[in-house]
């Protein structure tokens, strides 16, 4: 069964591929993602009721859940998808406010989850963390990569592994007399490149 990807954002008005997501698709020049004028996924434009359109025994990636003012509701949304997916896998993306630790729906959004990963800022590029793996086999969780978006949102550039600044404990800063300055090892990232 083919992959499938729901989200408001990759068709147009016709049901068909939006220009823009079909430009972004093209620029990826590591798979070829469109044969003969058709994408190689099912793409549903779903807003609503995810769990209806989840394929079992497939990939479906959902971007993004949106529970407008009940974020409580987020734990009962996933389990629904958890319970449909059977051996397939289930990606869905939720909403995080930069300062937050957690997405939109808070701790429930964690309770079904195998595997968590949360994108932050890092300077101008941005930082994947792996921040809860159900099963995990050796160190997991905690590990971090910072990465570049190129080519206008199409391709993952400069992907590498980065760990907390020796110098600085990952505070971005450190002691100077009684002044805090910005520490010279991470230039203030409170990260290294392992």
């Amino acid at each position: 069964m083919p992959p499938v990807l729901m989200g408001s954002e990759y068709t147009a008005s016709n049901g068909k591929i939006s220009p823009k997501f079909k430009r972004r698709m093209k620029r990826m020049s590591w798979v070829n993602w469109i044969e003969d004028g058709k994408p190689k996924f099912q793409l549903y434009p779903v807003g609503a009721d995810y769990e209806d359109y989840v394929q079992a025994d497939s990939l479906n990636i959902i971007d993004w859940i949106s529970l407008p003012g009940e974020y409580y509701l987020i734990d009962s949304v996933l389990k629904s998808i958890k319970d449909k997916i059977g051996k397939g896998i289930a990606v869905p993306v939720l909403q995080k406010n930069k300062t937050a630790e957690n997405p939109e729906g808070g701790e429930r959004a964690e309770r079904y989850a195998d595997i968590r990963l949360t994108i932050d800022p890092y300077g101008s590029e941005s930082m994947l963390t792996l921040s809860r793996v159900k099963s995990p086999k050796g160190k997991a969780v905690g590990r971090m990569w910072a990465f570049d978006v190129v080519d206008y949102g199409a391709n993952l550039h400069n992907i590498r592994e980065i760990v907390k600044c020796t110098k600085c404990w990952g505070k971005g800063y450190i002691r100077s007399g009684q002044n805090s300055i910005r520490c010279d090892k991470c230039q203030g990232k409170k990260y290294t490149d392992k």
